[in-house]
């Protein structure tokens, strides 16, 4: 599926560039690189993906080269979204000026962000943490990557980043059993399964993945790196990856079985249509990722139980 979105993000950039052509006739853009990022970028795409999209390009930010770029990202975005790759609901895009620049301008960016320790900068951060280049020159993409790598091999930033993911907790309640949503009128009764599930379990090697600066960018790679460097034994490194798996598996049936009934695609399951087979499996899985996120909270916050 990821592969499938990022063909559809290379043709639909391919097309914009073409499509403004004539408005900037004499005018030579620089080199860049469009990137994607969060589930996309690490290639862990499921259904109806919205969009997570910046730019980067070569020299100076100068008035005639943004209203390049921005002319340029407003006709991709659009095309993605008639292609069913909605516009991203928080606006990061590269429509919108903060997600778009040249190298030095996302590096100066990059260090602000990491001045600043808001919790709105540590959202950014991690967001960009897993981006790919799906068209351009891949090389800009691999100098932010160091760059940011750089900016983050700090333990006192890493304690910020775990501070803001530190409530997403996985999805079972103190006697072992599903916590269900009840606020949500439209999912009530259901399992969120992405946000108490995957999210967890994805963000814990993410952060991992920053202490140990490690340039591999989907959870399975990192997994891996993490495991030959000693982080993760083989057996959590198989437990993991297979942990990983199975969820990514429910939650992709599910929405595939919504997809052929012509329902919304969503990241909620009925736990109780899982056989008692999938639903031990999954419970055993939820509970050793909360062990793990135990094990993030002593790693990263310093608070020992």
């Amino acid at each position: 599926l990821s592969f499938l979105n990022n063909l559809i993000y290379l043709r639909a950039v391919t097309i914009a560039k073409k499509d403004i052509a004539k408005k900037f006739k004499g005018f030579k853009p620089p080199k860049f690189s469009v990137i994607t990022m969060g589930s996309g970028g690490r290639m862990e795409s499921f259904l109806h993906p919205d969009q997570d999209n910046g730019i980067i390009y070569l020299g100076d930010e100068t008035k005639e080269t943004d209203q390049y770029f921005e002319e340029l990202s407003k006709h991709f975005t659009k095309t993605l979204d008639d292609c069913d790759i909605p516009f991203c609901k928080g606006n990061l895009m590269a429509s919108n000026p903060l997600w778009r620049h040249s190298l030095k301008g996302w590096k100066d960016q990059l260090e602000g962000w990491t001045k600043n320790l808001s919790q709105q900068s540590m959202r950014y951060i991690e967001m960009l943490y897993d981006f790919r280049s799906v068209y351009g020159d891949p090389s800009l993409a691999d100098e932010l990557r160091k760059f940011l790598l750089n900016v983050l091999d700090n333990k006192y930033l890493q304690k910020f980043m775990y501070k803001n993911e530190e409530n997403s907790d996985a999805g079972l309640n103190f006697f072992g059993n599903f916590v269900l949503e009840k606020d949500d009128e439209e999912n009530k009764g259901l399992f969120n399964l992405k946000h108490t599930g995957t999210l967890p379990l994805v963000e814990s090697i993410r952060l991992y993945a920053i202490k140990h600066q490690i340039e591999q960018i989907s959870t399975q790679d990192r997994l891996e790196k993490l495991k030959d460097l000693e982080v993760f034994t083989e057996d959590e490194y198989d437990f993991f990856s297979n942990a990983h798996k199975f969820l990514s598996l429910i939650l992709l049936r599910n929405q595939f079985e919504r997809a052929k009934q012509n329902l919304s695609i969503k990241n909620f399951i009925d736990v109780y249509k899982l056989t008692d087979r999938e639903a031990r499996i999954l419970k055993m899985y939820l509970k050793r990722i909360q062990k793990l996120k135990d094990k993030v909270r002593v790693d990263f916050s310093e608070e020992y139980f």
